[in-house]
């Protein structure tokens, strides 16, 4: 197993390797959102993500826009590095991407059991995922 660190993230590590991983593409199978339906926000397509903890790599698409960035996770702990996060720079529909890139800034959790990952921010879920085959 290896060990990693990203910097902005003091003293935190990534163990990569094993059989149950985040690493893969996940599709958003639920999105926490009090204010609106997750078909207002995502009238078009619904966000997706690939996960790559050998290179610290995320990426994927808003529900609009691709991005791309940095992200660590370590016993069960899970942050996005915003600051670095880049995207494309379509004209979308609603208030969907702002919303999602807003979520997965406030992630500081995760779980996975077999094929779904759950973000979430404390003992809150935020967004849950299933893993594409």
């Amino acid at each position: 197993m290896g060990w990693m660190t990203l910097s902005g993230f003091p003293e935190t590590v990534l163990q990569s390797g094993g059989q149950n991983t985040i690493n893969g593409n996940w599709h958003m199978v639920f999105f926490h959102s009090p204010e609106f339906d997750p078909g207002v926000l995502f009238p078009e397509k619904q966000p997706y993500m690939r996960l790559d903890s050998s290179t610290l790599r995320a990426s994927g698409s808003t529900g609009c826009n691709r991005f791309s960035g940095q992200f660590v996770a370590v016993n069960q702990q899970f942050r996005f590095a915003m600051d670095k996060m880049i995207l494309t720079r379509m004209a979308c529909k609603g208030p969907g991407e702002g919303i999602f890139l807003e979520t997965i800034g406030r992630v500081n959790r995760y779980r996975l059991t077999n094929d779904t990952l759950v973000f979430l921010q404390n003992d809150t879920v935020l967004i849950r995922w299933k893993k594409k085959n």
